[in-house]
């Protein structure tokens, strides 16, 4: 038997069915958030709000990165440019101000790299990222401010008799370093997880990383003992896979010349260039002993680990200040260009040196 539903009976059910579908369509929807809400998590609402999207993209914190991201990036080739002005043709130019771009050129060059990476990750996609990817754009991203802050720091400093480098390079820089800001801001609201800590893994027994063609270095039980110490302490170390990190090589240092090096510069130097979590650390091991001079790592040689004996026991130091006519960035006896690196992760905790 079939049975007829009244017209107005029926038309409540349906309604009521296309409402329902409806609530359920809806509240599963992914909503990107707002250009307002973008604005209003940054550390600059108000120079977010004045700031215009480019038309053609929707304004949500996705579009926003991104074109903030852009922005920094193009804007580092604009001073790039400018240094190089000036220090083609330095007549005028005090020692000072030579400095203080070269460092400003250094550092620039370095957020350049850095934007540029980072814009390749946003541009993909947009969407939270895993925990450790977004910890190494950010990185890179708060590294920009750092470089920014620094360079304009010795600009400062430093007895300006060009106008034009005030005009053109320090009173701009000071302004878009705000746009910087706004890159880590919305990257952060973006595609940062909520959470971001790693999950604990289950213990595994802990061994002395694999090296190359079974080659072990030659050191007493006692050195052995704070090498395996320092490398599987995940206090220092993280690895995304295991418990142990891959080592490539090891350089070993000590001032007697018993090992193969007796500074720490001329092992730093000896690093591969463009090293990747795949081909592992260059490991160089510091026995104790004060070495006097100033080691710099170079932005090309990644996955550089430097490990001592421990606090008093191996000991760098150098003898540069800003009154011998050091930059304040160049009196740093121990110069990386970042020590943070993303997998595996490198923490910034040189205390075992």
């Amino acid at each position: 038997m079939v049975e007829l539903v009244p017209h107005r009976q029926l038309s409540g059910h349906f309604f009521a069915t296309i409402s329902c579908i409806l609530i359920i369509v809806l509240s599963n929807a992914v909503v990107p958030t707002s250009a307002a809400r973008v604005c209003k998590s940054t550390s600059n609402p108000a120079l977010c709000d004045s700031l215009t999207v480019p038309k053609g993209n929707s304004g949500n914190v996705y579009d926003s990165g991104r074109h903030y991201v852009r922005e920094s990036l193009i804007s580092t080739d604009k001073y790039l440019s400018l240094i190089d002005k000036y220090l083609k043709h330095p007549d005028g130019l005090s020692v000072a101000e030579i400095r203080a771009l070269q460092d400003c050129r250094l550092l620039i060059q370095l957020s350049k790299d850095f934007f540029l990476n980072s814009f390749k990750v946003v541009n993909k996609t947009s969407k939270v990222l895993p925990t450790l990817d977004a910890d190494d754009v950010q990185t890179k991203l708060s590294a920009c401010l750092t470089n920014t802050q620094t360079c304009l720091d010795g600009l400062q400093q430093a007895p300006l008799k060009s106008s034009g480098v005030r005009t053109e390079i320090v009173d701009p820089l000071s302004s878009d370093a705000k746009i910087f800001q706004l890159s880590l801001d919305s990257f952060t609201k973006g595609w940062v997880p909520e959470k971001r800590k790693i999950p604990p893994r289950p213990h595994a027994p802990r061994k002395l990383p694999p090296l190359p063609h079974g080659h072990r270095p030659k050191i007493s039980e006692h050195h052995r003992e704070v090498y395996e110490t320092v490398v599987s302490n995940r206090k220092l170390l993280q690895s995304n896979s295991d418990e142990t990190v891959q080592i490539r090589d090891i350089a070993i240092v000590s001032q007697d010349g018993t090992e193969q090096y007796m500074t720490v510069s001329d092992a730093v130097a000896m690093a591969p260039l463009d090293s990747n979590s795949t081909t592992g650390y260059y490991l160089v091991y510091v026995m104790a002993g004060v070495y006097n001079e100033i080691v710099s790592i170079g932005k090309d040689q990644k996955y550089v680990m430097i490990i001592g004996d421990g606090i008093d026991k191996t000991v760098i130091t150098g003898n540069r200040s800003v009154t011998d006519g050091y930059t304040t960035y160049n009196t740093s006896t121990f110069g990386g260009l970042l020590f943070t690196i993303s997998r595996p992760r490198l923490d910034q905790n040189l205390s075992s040196i």
